[in-house]
């Protein structure tokens, strides 16, 4: 995967959100996983509404909050570990940590680390 995102923009005018969806998906190499409901109202009509669940995965570089890559002194692979439960902890919610690798530059005496992560974003398409 490269690393961006990929935006999904319309070339068929008729096309449907489900059509964008699976072409998004297409592009960007995520999983979409469907749940089903459905509820009856009081005169009988039933709603029955899709949820996509979109996974998507991301390899980048490990940094702080203002978004500078972290660097580590070669050997110290204690920094590393608490930069990862510390990465891993603040987005327990949102991301699940797949992997991490160093990554290093020149002569080691740093490195930096990369990390891969799968997002899970809901979605709601309703039919009546």
């Amino acid at each position: 995967m490269s690393g961006r995102w990929v935006l999904w923009r319309s070339r068929q005018f008729q096309q449907r959100p489900a059509d964008a969806l699976a072409n998004w998906a297409a592009q960007a190499r995520a999983e979409v996983e469907w749940t089903q409901t459905q509820q009856r109202k009081p005169d009988n009509t039933v709603i029955h509404t899709v949820t996509p669940i979109l996974t998507c995965i991301k390899y980048h570089a490990l940094s702080d909050s203002r978004g500078v890559v972290l660097n580590f002194p070669y050997g110290d692979i204690g920094q590393v570990k608490k930069a990862i439960d510390d990465w891993a902890y603040r987005h327990r919610r949102h991301y699940e940590l797949i992997e991490y690798t160093p990554i290093i530059w020149g002569s080691p005496q740093s490195y930096n680390v990369s990390i891969m992560d799968s997002q899970s974003a809901p979605s709601t398409i309703a039919q009546e």
